[in-house]
């Protein structure tokens, strides 16, 4: 049999498809719908996923997305959401209001987000004239880096603010080309919508001045003072962010330890996009060592870079040092200057580079489409795409749940505290409590003072009735934080299990000291004083209880017992009356009802 034969000079097949894809993105329509294609088919396995880590205090557990007053909060109460990022958790209210807790709509709506993102960059960098501006666009659409951002359902705030971001800055450039002041007051009005969304954006007004500096310097004065009320918002927000943060990492690191700490995460960050593999969530956190020679090498050769592109701006122009200035100033936020919460576990995560990642990424593009070979050009970004898509659908399986997370993130990183207390969590949950102990275990070696593994650990002894070494666990967490309350409720209720009532009651009204409004608390001190003899006292709290929540039937029986030991019996049956009439089925209460109302002359 003899082979079909190919029409002379005609290119092999995959060189064929790879030009025919190329032809497409010549043409809007097309351009755009395989982007998107692209974007929805690489984060498939997402929609099936479920809740990670901070989901929890961010969205499922959040008690300001379940009410219309929840808004209200979440706007005007800064300490009532983790994070006072108002714009991003009123997306998360209003998804609550129309699927709950379900996390596919989540899901989906941070890959829409992804996908109409890497439109806009599409189309900002067509305005640019940057070159293989889809190119670009599908590098970022398709870098695994990204899947921090889009498959967890907490970095809404990435998506979101990214989307704001951009519509800016096409609004700025709009503005720029017109003069039309509507233009700029709508770049205005979407950049405070992206700091509200997330206050890393706050680097956006430096960037309209790079593109000034690049594009038109004639007009760098005029600019510059149109810039100011955007510097303005954006250092108002950005104080705000910096003031939630926490005080214990304020003072760790010296200046000269903060830029040695940048210029290795500029480099780390660089390379995650030239090798993106063993992307985890938590990285090793590295140590920073004044000291050490060796450390300054990043910063030196991270300026030698910038040095090497401005002597070298004559003769290829501006284009690639504005790239790398924008990759550097876009994470200047989360490259150790400041504080935040995060470099507690580690000084860099993929999510920390969703904008960033443009200059770099738009960069290798613009150098790829110097290649003379239109067939091997085509080829190569077709294998580079699918290589990246592959990567990113294989990376979106370690966000499928929290246990497929933290075991992926120690699979690389071992040493992760975080990690094994994360999955010491999921095993408790689960009831595997002798592993839950395990986990706690090693993740208190590696991290000997936070005090919630103590707590948690004690709680998966308490769940096996091992009481001894329970309370032991209880009251380190409290030595190492005498303000966790739980830690404090916990402790008291297992000393009141063991007949320990007077130091149980100590640590419960602690803990009523530091949560006030919260009625559990005040009922378990109350029980506790009860059984001590002191029904006065055990009535001021289940009353305060009342106050805070009528309805609440066992702070009621509670009282009114206490009430009939003070031999105040028209009150308790005042009492037991309204616990009758909220639960006309509660027998028990019926009776010592009817006994009360026995036992009065």
């Amino acid at each position: 049999m003899t082979r079909p034969r190919t029409r002379r000079g005609a290119p092999p097949a995959p060189v064929a498809a790879a030009r025919a894809i190329v032809s497409l993105t010549d043409r809007p329509r097309p351009a755009a719908v395989l982007l998107v294609g692209m974007v929805v088919l690489a984060y498939l396995p997402v929609t099936g996923a479920g809740w990670v880590w901070d989901d929890s205090a961010y969205v499922w557990d959040n008690p300001a997305l379940k009410s219309l007053a929840g808004l209200r909060q979440i706007w005007f109460e800064p300490a009532e959401t983790p994070q006072y990022y108002p714009l991003t958790f009123s997306v998360f209210w209003l998804q609550h209001l129309l699927w709950g807790v379900n996390p596919a709509g989540y899901h989906c709506i941070n890959v829409l987000l992804h996908a109409l993102n890497t439109l806009l960059l599409w189309a900002l960098l067509r305005r640019l004239v940057v070159p293989a501006p889809f190119f670009a666009a599908a590098l970022f659409a398709l870098h695994p880096v990204h899947v921090e951002s889009v498959a967890w359902v907490t970095e809404l705030k990435d998506v979101l603010s990214a989307l704001f971001y951009l519509l800016a800055v096409l609004r700025w450039l709009r503005f720029a080309e017109s003069r039309a002041w509507p233009h700029y007051t709508a770049a205005l009005v979407l950049f405070t919508a992206a700091m509200l969304s997330k206050t890393a954006t706050c680097t956006l007004p430096l960037i309209l001045l790079l593109f000034t500096w690049w594009r038109e310097p004639q007009r760098w004065r005029e600019r510059l003072l149109q810039v100011i009320p955007f510097l303005i918002i954006g250092g108002a927000l950005a104080w705000v962010t910096a003031w939630r943060e926490p005080d214990d990492i304020r003072h760790t690191l010296s200046y000269l330890d903060r830029a040695l700490l940048a210029g290795q995460a500029l480099w780390f960050y660089a390379f995650k996009l030239l090798w993106p593999v063993n992307l985890m969530a938590v990285y090793p956190r590295w140590q920073i060592n004044a000291g050490d020679p060796g450390q300054y090498l990043a910063v030196a050769a991270a300026l030698a870079v910038v040095a090497v592109l401005w002597q070298a701006r004559h003769r290829f122009g501006l284009a690639a040092l504005v790239a790398v200035l924008y990759f550097a100033l876009t994470l200047a936020p989360v490259l150790g200057f400041v504080n935040f919460t995060f470099m507690m576990l580690s000084y860099v995560a993929d999510h920390f580079q969703y904008l960033a990642s443009i200059g770099l990424t738009t960069l290798a593009a613009a150098a790829a489409a110097r290649i003379a070979n239109a067939n091997v050009k085509a080829l190569a970004g077709a294998i580079v795409l699918l290589a990246l898509g592959a990567l990113t659908w294989q990376r979106t399986y370690a966000f499928q749940d929290e246990e497929a997370l933290w075991r992926d993130n120690l699979t690389k990183n071992p040493r992760a505290w975080v990690a094994q207390f994360g999955l010491g969590n999921v095993f408790q949950e689960q009831g595997r409590l002798a592993e839950a102990v395990a986990q706690f275990a090693i993740a208190a070696r590696l991290e000997p003072t936070y005090a919630n593994i103590h707590d948690n650990w004690g709680e998966a002894l308490e769940a096996q009735e091992i009481w001894d070494e329970a309370i032991a666990r209880y009251r380190a967490a409290v030595e190492l934080d005498p303000t966790l309350v739980t830690a404090r409720f916990h402790l008291g209720l297992a000393l009141a299990r063991q007949e320990k009532l007077e130091p149980a009651a100590e640590h419960l009204a602690a803990a009523v000291r530091l949560a006030p409004e919260m009625t559990a608390l005040r009922v378990t001190l109350g029980a506790v004083l009860m059984r001590l003899g002191q029904a006065e006292l055990a009535a001021q709290q289940f009353a305060a209880v009342l106050r805070l929540s009528p309805n609440d039937l066992d702070a009621r029986k509670l009282l009114a017992a206490g009430l009939i030991q003070q031999g105040k019996l028209a009150e308790a049956v005042e009492h037991y009356e309204a616990v009758v009439r909220l639960a006309p089925d509660d027998e028990a209460a019926r009776a010592m009802l009817e006994k009360a109302r026995a036992a009065q002359p």
